[in-house]
């Protein structure tokens, strides 16, 4: 069973947009999000990780990561924060440890592609 199955599209949902309520609030992460429309990014988001997660009938209609990402200079310390709000998120909706467990490391084998300057210390 594909996580998206066990977990349901309106819990995924509901974790994506607490999640983008966090992060355009969040004091190191905030500064991604300013002047961007939440309900778009939210609306991308949804769409991405329902993919990500096993909706292979879902459509992602957004840039695709390195294009979105690549000129926003994220280091390692802004995508392990992201994961550490992410985190806090499932467990409150209510997912399930294993099933968290699985989508952060379905997030974390996309650092390549998000992580400005992945090998340097600054990174």
């Amino acid at each position: 069973m594909q996580l998206y199955e066990k977990i349901g599209k309106p819990r995924i949902q509901q974790v994506i947009e607490r999640l983008y309520d966090r992060l355009f609030e969040d004091p190191l992460l905030g500064h991604f999000f300013f002047q961007r429309d939440k309900a778009t990014l939210i609306a991308r988001q949804l769409e991405f990780t329902l993919r990500l997660l096993g909706d292979m009938e879902s459509l992602y209609r957004g840039k695709p990561i390195p294009v979105a990402h690549g000129p926003l200079g994220i280091r390692a310390v802004h995508m392990a924060r992201r994961q550490k709000v992410l985190e806090a998120v499932l467990a409150e909706c209510g997912v399930e440890v294993e099933d968290a467990k699985a989508w952060l490391e379905r997030e974390n084998q996309l650092r390549h592609l998000i992580i400005k300057n992945p090998g340097t210390c600054l990174s």
